[in-house]
């Protein structure tokens, strides 16, 4: 110790005295310029929220500090934070209305769509777009497309949006609608067709439907659910940019304008491929071969087989909105199918968090056709989670759980000895290092975190990705536990039902933290 003293002390004394009090100067200039600039901590906590900046808008930088104080503090306090959005659909069944369903839409953000036969409409509601306003819906009278059997309905909130998926008058031929959500009676004014036309022997599903700016995909099924097609088009020029054929169940995300992430249930691998930019002619059926595929293939760990890849929005602003998730942020989540039980673990891998970050990095480095092994790509670069060997039903909620961002919200089984409630996964680094840090934790959170325990609950101590899990109890998972992650909060669903006091329900219940239903108090 004495001669790390003396050390320090030569190395201190051949310092200029002029060199530390100019460092020293520029440290308290630094410090009082992050502590009082309203514009750098807005940024800061920006970063710590996985949040960017919305659209420009009239909204003071000042005002959306204060909102964005409010909503950091109450997302990381339990509970009381959270509260049931008004007025989203949520009914007892009746013979009047029990062929109601409810599906999900992914776009710029997550939309619910309420499919009404009897009633001749389709009401959808995209709630929590905005902080402080109710949730926006549209009737979409059925009327309007009366050609066939409606098979899909899917938004783009932010371009007014609306594809109508129906049976053509061939029952080989699907008929794809681009209207305008605002006026679904026109079609999209940014769509040089109005109707695309997609062929399939006797389809018999549309599902997976995704949309990201001018790029729409989705799977169709037939022969009994034993073929599968992804196709991937423009739907602004219509055309139709990629498809390929797949003999199992295919489940698949859209990871930007140029790449899908597919898989077959039972496979121990993903493939990232790409989207064919050669474009065939305007309003073509695309009959032919399908395109040659070129493709990454990404091992999963040993001993897993892939359920399914969750559908994905990748997060796009709407208006006015004074910040939102940052869309280079974003994850993909994958679920895998049961694991054979074994009294020597304690934990089985229930799903995958994977970052659009990892993706970009493997595509940028890799060249079509590669293998990619386990150990080469997924211990470091994304997140694993585990479920209890004792509650093996509970991977199961993974499969009704939807990502948004860089969160996402699982429901937890209510037990003798696990909490209930809903767990939020965070995979931003900058909240899992600020959830790591006293000073701020003191300043912010009232609470003891919760992530502690629940990182344990996931086995997911030791994982090398930065993440934090927060734990919101009392919030209930209706039906069949749907829950999707939403801009400042959580939607839950129900899309079978349930009885409550003797009767069966169904519906949509959304939650966020407080400021987005009440005024915003300045403090």
């Amino acid at each position: 110790m004495l001669r790390l003293k003396s050390a320090l002390s030569r190395v201190l004394s051949s310092t200029l005295i002029r060199r530390f009090s100019s460092q020293a100067t520029v440290c308290r200039s630094f410090e009082y310029l992050v502590r009082t600039n309203i514009y750098i901590r807005y940024k800061i906590l920006l970063d710590v929220n996985g949040m960017v900046d919305g659209p420009p808008s009239h909204i003071p930088v000042s005002d959306r500090l204060q909102r964005l104080k409010m909503h950091t503090f109450q997302s990381r306090n339990g509970p009381a934070a959270f509260v049931r959005a008004p007025g989203l659909p949520h009914w007892h069944v009746t013979p009047e209305n029990k062929d109601w369903t409810v599906s999900l839409s992914f776009a710029g953000s997550t939309s619910y769509i309420v499919t009404k036969p009897r009633l001749g409409v389709v009401e959808i509601i995209s709630p929590a777009n905005d902080l402080q306003s109710a949730a926006p819906h549209w009737i979409v009278p059925l009327r309007h497309f009366p050609r066939g059997i409606l098979l899909a309905v899917s938004v783009d909130i932010v371009q007014d949006l609306l594809l109508v998926f129906q049976e053509g008058t061939d029952s080989s031929q699907i008929l794809i609608h681009a209207r305008s959500l605002q006026h679904p009676d026109v079609g999209h004014p940014s769509a040089t067709l109005s109707v695309l036309h997609t062929q399939a022997p006797k389809p018999e599903r549309v599902d997976g439907i995704q949309i990201h700016k001018d790029r729409v995909a989705w799977s169709l099924s037939y022969d009994r659910g034993q073929s599968h097609d992804i196709e991937v088009w423009d739907w602004r020029s219509g055309v139709l940019l990629w498809r390929t054929r797949f003999h199992a169940q295919i489940s698949f995300a859209l990871l930007d304008e140029s790449h899908i992430v597919a898989g077959c249930r039972g496979w121990n691998e993903l493939r990232v491929y790409h989207v064919a930019v050669e474009a065939t002619s305007v309003g073509a059926t695309f009959t032919a071969d399908l395109v040659r595929d070129q493709y990454i293939r990404l091992r999963l760990p040993a001993g897993s087989t892939l359920a399914r890849i969750q559908e994905s929005s990748i997060p796009n602003a709407p208006p006015d909105v004074p910040f939102w998730p940052n869309p280079s942020l974003r994850m993909i989540a994958v679920c895998f199918d049961d694991s054979p039980a074994t009294s020597r673990k304690t934990h089985f891998p229930a799903g995958l968090l994977i970052p659009y970050d990892t993706l970009r990095s493997i595509l940028a480095s890799r060249i079509s056709g590669a293998h990619v092994h386990w150990d080469a790509w997924g211990p470091r670069n994304s997140l694993l989670l585990y479920v209890p060997s004792l509650l093996r039903h509970l991977d199961r909620s993974f499969v009704n759980s939807y990502a948004f961002g860089s969160r996402l919200a699982v429901p937890l089984p209510h037990h003798s000895w696990t909490p209930g409630g809903i767990a939020v996964i965070d995979i931003n680094p900058y909240a899992a290092r600020y959830s790591h840090n006293p000073h701020l934790r003191g300043t912010w959170q009232a609470e003891k975190p919760r992530y502690l325990g629940m990182q344990r609950y996931f086995a997911t101590e030791s994982a090398a990705l930065p993440h934090v899990i927060h734990h919101v109890g009392a919030q209930g998972v209706h039906g069949s536990g749907i829950v999707a992650a939403d801009p400042y909060g959580f939607t839950t669903v129900s899309a079978t039902t349930q009885h409550n006091f003797g009767y069966p329900t169904k519906g949509i219940k959304s939650y966020s933290v407080h400021t987005a239903v009440v005024t915003i108090q300045r403090y």
